[in-house]
This record gives C-alpha cells, structure tokens and sequence, in this order.
C-alpha cells in the first residue's frame, strides 16, 4: 500500500491530465475503504473533537517540537478552525519542514497539518494541491493511525471530487464506502451522509437531496460542525419554500440555520480568545479587532437578511393560508346559492356527531325541497329558476341559527342540521318556515311567483358518537319529505309520525 501511495504522490508531476490522476485517486481511496472496513469490529465511535482535542494536547507537551513551533502549529490551527485560511498557510507552511516522519505521534500531527493545507488549497480551487496534501495526509497516518482516522481522512478527501466537479467519481466512491459502511451514531457516519446530501445537490438531484436531509436530522447536532448544520438547513429552507410551498417547514428550517450561524460565531469567539496565550499583544489585539469587526459585519448582514427573508416569508406563508382557506372555502360553497354543500356536510359531520355526543344533546336533521319546481323552470326558464332558488336560499340560511349547519344538498333539497333542539321544537321552527315561504313573493324579470315547500323531519334526543348516525337521519328526513309532498305538498312531517302512520296502516308493528 505504501508503493501505491508513493505512485500516487509521484503522478502529480507525472501526471498532465488531471482527470486521470484523479481516477487513479478514486481506485486508490476505494481499496483503502474496503480494507479499513473490512473488519467492523475494529471501529468504536468516532469523534472529530475528540480527534482533534487528542493532537492539541499532544501539542501542548514539551516532548514534541520546540516552544515557538507548537505555538505555531495552534495558532495556525485556531486560523484554520475560524475559517481564516490564508493566516493559517501563512503559519502551516512554516511548520511543514520541520516535521520528523519518523516519529509516530508527529505523523498524527502531520497527518492533521497537511489535512489543513489540502481543505485550505481546496478553499482556493488548487485542486492539484489539494489532491497532494490529502495523499500525504493519509501517507502520515498509514501505518500507525486507527481505522476511524483514515476513515475520516477518507470521507474528507471525497470533497475535493465534489467540489472539482468529478462528480460521477465522488458518487461511486460515496456508493462505495456506503456499502461497506455500518451505520451507527459517530461524526463518520454524520459525515458520511452530509457528503451524501452535497453530492446530490452538486447534481442537481433536489428531491434525492432533501432524503439524505431527512436522514442527517436523525443525528445529533454534535456530529457535525456548525457549517455544515447551517447547509443543510438553508438547502432544507429553500427546498420547502420554492418546490414544495410549505412555509411552515421553510421558517424552521431557516430559524436552525440561523441559531447555527449564531453558535459558530460563538465558537469563533471563544477560540480568538486563545490566540493571546500565543501570540504577542499587539498581533493579537490587531487580529482581534480584525476578527470583531468581520463578524459584526457579517452577523449584521446575516441578521438583516434572515430578518427581512422570515417576515417576508411570515407575509407570504399568512397571504398563502388566505389564499388557501378561501380555496378550501369555495370548494365547500354552493356557487349558485351561497350555501354550503355535500363535500363540507361530510368533512364536518364527524364533528357534528362527536359534539352533540359528548355535549349529550339533541340533533334534529331537516330537508326541505321547493313543490313542483320543474313546473317553474319549464313555464318562466332556468335563469328564473335560479333566482328563485337563490332568493329562497337566502331566506332559508338567514331563517335558521348561525351554529345550524345549512346545506344544499342536491338541486332544489336543502338540508338543516340543528343542534339542541327538540323534537316540538324542531316541527315549529319548520312550520314557521314553511309560512314564511307560502307567503313570501318571490320574483325575476318583473315576474312574481308563489312557491311552496314540504319539510321532512328526523330527530334523535339521544345521540351515539357514529358517522353512519347522519346518513340514517338524512335517509329518514329524505322519507318523511317524500311522504308531505305525496299527501298535497306546503306541510312539514316527522319520520316518528309517518312511522307510525305506516305501523297503523300494515299491521306489523315493523318499518320496510
């Protein structure tokens, strides 16, 4: 393996064409993936800080380098951390020679050093740099680092394909370690799938993107660091609100991704505040001032913008819901009359059933249906008949209580359900109805016309929370209707008495 770590870092200067170099990188890392996972059991639970806080310590001992070199080597680490790339080249670059390759716990150090240059020269789109640097990275670690070091190095490494654009490479090499990859809850396995995530919203593939967010939001925050938090919530908070219109899920996620900014410039901070242990006063205070006034800067932008993008959002997701809730309004109203209709009847019958069951009261279900209806649109016309029946709709819906529930339900029937209303009370409120239409004048066209109607009635006093309750007192105000409009029409019945009635008239005591 060392041979062909050699070839590779020698295929830099052999190696003009940088596709093949980097295809030849790709068969590289995918054996080593196969042999740092071949054996599960030797992976415990990775942690990147921990990582990292191990080579700082190791840093802080007298035993490796000299005073001056390790102070570089964390000054040149709290520049890195705090994305302040070009100070912390400045710094590794003078560390790079004076690293011993023989020493092991070094080679950790300058495993983690030239991990540093190749995210830096990847920062700055050298990729062949970059490529070096990750080679030498994993060079340093190859014989004494533990398999989740290379596997860290390894899943940082499938950046520079993604971001060089050797996208279809970085894709099998992701497909690769997946294969392999047992999945499990460590920073390797949170890495795994952000890489994931950046690879298919490298190619565009948004809905296959927004699945591997899905996943990574299973994992604790801990797992990844703030930057990477703060991409995937701003993807998560784009995807919803220009693809999927769902504004609610967009002011979440755009919220995390604030708070995650706001952690990370909290970190950054916290690690400034070291850099007085190591670098002389007026360095630091002159880096200090640099670094407040580039986050009062940005957190000023971020904040205005967040600001403004949210109640942008706020307005646009309320004018949405209006926009919505008048939809849902006009698919559950009558266009004609300005009733409400059967689709609205059995979304709030439920409702309608449960609350007169737990209020334990009284339900009584009306139809009313207009006498000889088709006799007036034949002699006057349908657009007279449409009148009629909007003027007699209106008297209908401004006759009963707000809290009724007043259907059309099918051409010249309108239903009425009432709650707490007995039975006496039910027939005197339709006979009253009833009058007010016989006496009432409508007219169309300087046309008068009279018009009557026959009202049916079903009533429970006592009501069982069940759906199929309210098809059973439709049914049987729909058949006491029938039986006014076949004994001369303009009267109101009640299904108990045309029960009765017809008990009397068949002798079997039994309703068919």
């Amino acid at each position: 393996m060392r041979t062909k770590i050699l070839q590779l870092l020698e295929g830099k200067n052999r190696i003009w064409d940088f596709e093949i170099w980097m295809s030849q990188t790709q068969t590289f890392i995918c054996d080593e993936i196969s042999a740092q996972l071949i054996n599960p059991d030797f992976l415990t639970n990775f942690s990147r800080k921990q990582y990292l806080d191990e080579i700082l310590e190791y840093l802080k001992s007298d035993q490796f380098f000299n005073k001056k070199l390790r102070h570089h080597i964390l000054i040149a680490s709290i520049f890195f951390q705090t994305k302040e790339y070009h100070l912390s080249d400045e710094y590794l670059n003078k560390i790079i020679p004076e690293l011993n390759p023989q020493n092991y716990e070094e080679n950790r150090i300058a495993s983690y050093i030239f991990y540093c240059m190749a995210k830096i020269c990847l920062e700055k789109a050298d990729f062949r740099s970059s490529n070096e640097y990750f080679i030498k990275s994993y060079q340093s670690i190859l014989d004494h680092g533990s398999p989740n070091e290379k596997i860290f190095i390894l899943l940082s490494w499938i950046i520079l394909f993604i971001e060089s654009s050797f996208i279809t490479l970085a894709d099998k090499l992701l497909t690769h370690l997946s294969s392999h990859f047992i999945p499990k809850q460590d920073d390797n396995f949170a890495k795994l799938l952000f890489l994931q995530f950046f690879c298919q919203k490298k190619l565009n593939n948004l809905d296959g993107s927004i699945n591997w967010v899905n996943m990574l939001l299973s994992m604790p925050a801990l797992h990844l660091d703030e930057d990477d938090w703060y991409s995937v919530h701003i993807f998560a908070g784009e995807f919803y609100a220009t693809l999927k219109r769902n504004f609610e899920k967009s002011i979440y996620h755009f919220t995390f991704a604030n708070s995650f900014l706001s952690l990370k410039w909290k970190h950054f901070i916290n690690h400034i505040t070291l850099l007085k242990d190591y670098l002389k006063i007026t360095d630091y205070l002159n880096i200090r001032i640099a670094y407040e006034d580039k986050m009062h800067e940005i957190i000023l932008e971020n904040n205005l913008h967040s600001s403004h993008y949210l109640n942008s959002l706020k307005s646009a997701y309320e004018e949405l819901e209006t926009v919505y809730t008048k939809v849902q309004e006009m698919s559950m109203t009558d266009s004609l009359t300005g009733l409400r209709n059967r689709r609205f009847l059995w979304i709030k019958a439920p409702e309608f059933i449960f609350l007169a069951s737990s209020q334990k009261v009284c339900i009584s279900c009306i139809m009313i249906d207009i006498d000889d209806f088709k006799h007036i649109n034949d002699t006057n016309g349908h657009q007279t008949g449409d009148e009629v029946l909007k003027q007699l709709c209106h008297i209908i819906k401004e006759f009963f209580r707000k809290t009724d529930m007043v259907i059309r339900f099918g051409g010249e029937e309108i239903l009425a359900l009432l709650l707490n209303s007995s039975l006496e009370n039910t027939e005197r409120i339709c006979e009253q109805l009833r009058m007010n239409i016989n006496n009432f004048i409508f007219s169309s066209k300087n046309k008068t016309i009279k018009l009557s109607v026959s009202v049916g009635i079903s009533h429970r006093k006592v009501v069982k929370n069940q759906v199929k309750l309210i098809e059973e007192i439709i049914e049987e105000s729909d058949l006491a209707m029938y039986f006014s409009k076949s004994n001369g029409k303009n009267q109101v019945n009640t299904y108990s008495k045309i029960k009765n009635i017809k008990r009397g008239n068949d002798g079997s005591g039994t309703h068919k």
